[in-house]
């Protein structure tokens, strides 16, 4: 029995991935089997560009080291450069196994999902046992691209965004995305009647997505009134990188998500309409629109690139080639890092600010624990809060 045989009967050895995870694997497949990759414009439709790279770099998630797949122009076969033993593997055979993988994502019905055979190519002639890149880094793969011109080789990380399935994310709901709101203008008592119990204890009563809407609306609609207070420590210092002001004006794109239930105003691009109408931080210029426009860029372009919430930024692109984005059809586009205009006008035009599940931020609580519940409003030294979660999702082009 051969290595792949054994791995497909051993059902234990599948893991389950959704759409995203196993676009992750399929774009692994697709870039062995092509060896090139088109840019493409902010519509995602490719352009002239073409990216050739003769090396692919892959760091699974929980491990260590990644691993290199380097192409011999001679003998036409890719070879795992740190591996002491590994049979060559041809770009067609890759290629083979990304049109069944594209396949198998395509028709399958639920919403996360193992496929043995695909699974078995990646794990015994990949060697590579993790379908998904490390939840630590914004780069997926790094790509050895050729640079003619210059006659050099260099190495850059790129993002993957799959658009197989449902709309991928651009930042992740969590409590630490949150933007803490201090209510002022009402009473507890009216609190209490506003979200249905007591606002003097931490706990969580679930509750509608959209009634999180509600509340802010009463809030606001009962004479309240609601002044950003806080995000986390490690956020907040990131953004001080972009812009000195850009939690504060974070914040306000936050609040006019959850005063409207209305999902489809809420894109950056008629956010930030609404925003600089009002002009909320004041700025003294006569354009306030550019203003606003220029500043949620830098911070989209922050959040594709490098910034995470959880770990502290400092300014460093961890996806310093840029992004590839899978469509709908199978096809591999990407931006490249020096197209920084078209990439910033892709990332404005095409994701919105989305109200996520809230049940899922407010895990069932340990004994004794006092953690302020999300979605909530909650009462903290005698003053009224609620936390608001940030989540931006792409909107679907192509």
């Amino acid at each position: 029995m051969d290595k792949t045989s054994s791995s497909i009967d051993n059902a234990a050895n599948f893991p389950k991935g959704n759409r995203g995870e196993w676009g992750e694997v399929y774009a692994f497949f697709k870039l062995l089997g092509d060896r090139v990759l088109f840019q493409c414009d902010q519509y995602l439709k490719k352009n002239d560009g073409i990216i050739e790279f003769n090396g692919i770099h892959r760091i699974p998630d929980k491990a260590s080291d990644s691993l290199h797949y380097i192409y011999d122009e001679n003998k036409k076969y890719w070879l795992i450069e740190n591996v002491s033993s590994h049979i060559p593997i041809s770009p067609e055979e890759c290629a083979q196994e990304a049109l069944k993988l594209l396949s198998r994502i395509k028709e399958a019905k639920e919403t996360t999902m193992h496929f043995p055979d695909s699974y078995a190519f990646l794990k015994d002639r990949l060697l590579s046992s993790a379908i998904k890149a490390s939840s630590q880094e914004k780069k997926d793969i790094e790509l050895d691209i050729i640079e003619r011109l210059a006659g050099t080789c260099s190495c850059y990380g790129f993002s993957i965004k799959s658009l197989l399935g449902q709309n991928p994310t651009l930042l992740n709901p969590s409590k630490k995305t949150c933007f803490t709101f201090k209510i002022s203008g009402i009473s507890d008592t009216t609190a209490t009647d506003i979200q249905g119990y007591s606002v003097k204890e931490y706990e969580y009563s679930k509750i509608p997505n959209k009634n999180v809407t509600s509340i802010v609306t009463q809030i606001r609609e009962k004479g309240g009134q609601l002044d950003f207070h806080e995000t986390n420590n490690n956020l907040s210092e990131s953004l001080g990188y972009i812009d000195t002001k850009m939690e504060e004006i974070l914040a306000h794109y936050v609040l006019d998500r959850y005063t409207d239930q209305t999902d489809n105003k809420h894109s950056i691009k008629s956010t930030t309409q609404r925003i600089a109408a009002q002009n909320p931080i004041n700025f003294h210029v006569d354009d306030t629109y550019s203003l606003y426009e220029y500043k949620i860029k830098k911070f989209l372009e922050a959040v594709a690139l490098g910034l995470t919430p959880n770990k502290p930024w400092r300014g460093i692109e961890d996806a310093n080639g840029g992004y590839i984005i899978i469509k709908s059809s199978g096809d591999l586009v990407a931006f490249l890092i020096y197209d920084r205009k078209l990439f910033l006008e892709y990332l404005f035009n095409y994701t919105k600010i989305e109200c996520p599940d809230i049940g899922k931020l407010n895990p069932k609580k340990k004994r004794g624990e006092q953690s302020p519940p999300v979605g909530r409003i909650y009462e903290k030294n005698g003053e009224l809060f609620i936390s608001l979660p940030l989540q931006i999702r792409f909107i679907t082009n192509g």
